[in-house]
């Protein structure tokens, strides 16, 4: 059956977008591409977290992360997706620090940078903390502030495997700290942006969706 596409735009306050988002946009719009899980799951996070639902705002996020490094893990070394999908892997944290670094990217893609410590012990404290939730019998407290820093973090994470996916695009919604972290630099039409579509104040949605 044909397919059609939804755009969805979530936006605080009223979303402005150049002409350079909406010509990367229609180019999603004329393109079969499908939205990854990962990217699903971390928009919808972001509106839990609107909603003031911290807790599964966090879960998710956190879920959204471990599903996009396997999705990159399968899709850099394809030999190893049954593994991914079939078996427990190795902690998300140790595969962001010490196997990811040493994949061949795909034709145009980047070598993911190593992460600096900080940032590291951040994405455990993330895994760490929604453990605690999804374990605990009695009720565990969460700041909205590291909600957001987690939302914020993961959607810089997502957007590195993207480049390493060779999507050069990717690297221009990457925030200034994501940026310095990976050595790299945003292409001048990042200057052109109406909004970063994976900041705290503006969502784009594309999907697919079948009649």
């Amino acid at each position: 059956m044909p397919a059609r596409t939804r755009l969805s735009v979530y936006a605080e306050p009223a979303l402005s977008l150049s002409r350079y988002d909406t010509t990367l946009i229609e180019k999603f719009l004329a393109s079969n591409v499908e939205e990854p899980v990962s990217d699903e799951l971390l928009l919808e996070a972001r509106e839990l977290y609107r909603d003031r639902n911290y807790r599964s705002s966090l879960i998710l996020a956190v879920t959204a992360l471990e599903i996009g490094v396997k999705r990159f893990i399968s899709r850099v070394a394809p030999s190893t997706d049954w593994l991914m999908r079939e078996t427990a892997s190795p902690p998300v944290k140790k595969l962001i620090t010490d196997y990811l670094p040493t994949l061949i990217p795909l034709e145009n893609g980047r070598v993911f940078p190593s992460l600096p410590a900080a940032l590291t012990k951040r994405v455990e404290a993330y895994i760490f903390k929604r453990n605690q939730l999804v374990h605990s019998y009695s009720s565990v407290s969460i700041a909205d502030e590291f909600v957001d820093e987690t939302i914020n973090t993961v959607r810089d994470i997502l957007w590195m495997l993207e480049v390493c996916l060779g999507n050069a695009w990717a690297v221009d919604y990457m925030s200034e700290e994501a940026l310095r972290v990976a050595g790299w630099s945003a292409s001048p039409n990042a200057k052109q942006h109406g909004v970063n579509v994976g900041s705290t104040r503006a969502v784009i949605r594309l999907r697919k969706h079948q009649d």
